[in-house]
């Protein structure tokens, strides 16, 4: 179990005082791992880059049965480019904590990366069905859709997603781009428009809503979009 204040604090968004906190359960046991989890985790909510690798290895040595250790250690090498060395780890944790869609979705990620498309899919869905609140694993399921060429489920993933984060341009470009692949052109257009609003530097965009003025007839509104291609 982690140790409650560290905890309090990290949740709260107050990293510098988790980090004193986990310290102090370490000065009272030298060997308590979740205290290193806690640690590793305060530390890369001040810097995502930092190195946490360490703080993970002591916990798992301490408490190899600790499995929140190997899901964290898991997402620090997905962020590294560790993808083989994040699936042992996922297949640790996923013995350590079973049924936790957290573990699913960062297997999704770690076969993402390796474009094993097929097998992402079964595990974002997967993190999905044990719980569908877990926003980020409706862009992946989108993401995923979009590369296996299956547009409607694509944007019926993105659509969830997007309702609860209106500002993620990457996801309005990709929703954009499948509503463009189902003849949608001028839900195409919103979409570029919004992704425009919030990055003028999305060439994609520009691209995608002259394609989609192209199909509508709409002369003018393209030759403005080819104008800043």
């Amino acid at each position: 179990q982690l140790p409650e204040d560290g905890e309090a604090y990290r949740f709260k968004g107050q990293p510098n005082d988790a980090i004193t906190a986990y310290g102090l359960a370490l000065e009272k046991n030298a060997e308590f791992g979740p205290a290193y989890v806690g640690l590793a985790r305060a530390r890369l909510q001040i810097d995502p880059g930092a190195n946490a690798l360490p703080l993970l290895d002591e916990a798992i040595r301490f408490d190899p049965n600790f499995g929140e250790a190997y899901l964290e250690r898991a997402r620090v090498k997905l962020r590294d480019n560790d993808i083989q060395g994040a699936i042992v780890d996922l297949g640790s944790a996923d013995r350590l904590l079973p049924n936790s869609p957290l573990v699913y979705y960062n297997l999704a990620l770690a076969r993402q990366r390796e474009r094993d498309y097929e097998q992402a899919l079964s595990a974002a869905l997967r993190a999905n069905e044990l719980d569908v609140t877990l926003l980020p694993a409706y862009l992946t399921l989108g993401q995923l859709y979009a590369e296996l060429d299956q547009p409607e489920q694509a944007v019926g993933a993105l659509d969830i997603f997007l309702k609860y984060n209106e500002g993620d341009v990457g996801a309005y470009l990709l929703y954009g781009m499948t509503q463009f692949e189902l003849g949608n052109y001028d839900e195409t257009i919103r979409n570029m428009t919004r992704v425009i609003s919030l990055d003028r530097n999305r060439r994609e965009a520009y691209l995608y809503r002259f394609y989609s003025n192209v199909e509508l007839g709409n002369g003018e509104a393209a030759d403005d979009d080819i104008d800043r291609l």
